[in-house]
C-alpha cells in the first residue's frame, strides 16, 4: 500500500474520531444565514469540502501530459523487398 493511502487513512479516522466527539448541536452563520446543526455535521462536511478543494486544486495545478509520437528515421525503416528507400531528401 502506498504510504498517501496510509496517510489519507488515518487522516479520515481521526476526522471521523473528532467529530463524534464534537456532535453537540451548534449555531452555524453565514452572512445572513443561520442554521443549528450538529457540529460533527458541520466537521464532516468542512472535511469533504476541503478534500474537494485540494483535489482540484492538484488536479489543475499538474501538468498536463500530451502524448509525443516519436519521430520515425526513414533510413531505419528496412526497405520492402524490391524497394529501395528514396535517400535522395535525407540530410
Amino acid at each position: 500500500m502506498k504510504l498517501s493511502w496510509l496517510f489519507v487513512i488515518v487522516l479520515l479516522i481521526l476526522v471521523a474520531v473528532f467529530s463524534v466527539q464534537n456532535a453537540e448541536p451548534i449555531a452555524v452563520r453565514f452572512v445572513a444565514w443561520q442554521v443549528s446543526m450538529s457540529a460533527a455535521l458541520v466537521i464532516q462536511l468542512a472535511a469533504l469540502l476541503g478534500a474537494v478543494v485540494g483535489l482540484a486544486v492538484g488536479a489543475l495545478s499538474r501538468p498536463r501530459q500530451t502524448k509525443v509520437r516519436p519521430a520515425t528515421d526513414v533510413a531505419a525503416i528496412p526497405a520492402a523487398k524490391g524497394h529501395q528507400p528514396d535517400v535522395s531528401r535525407t540530410p
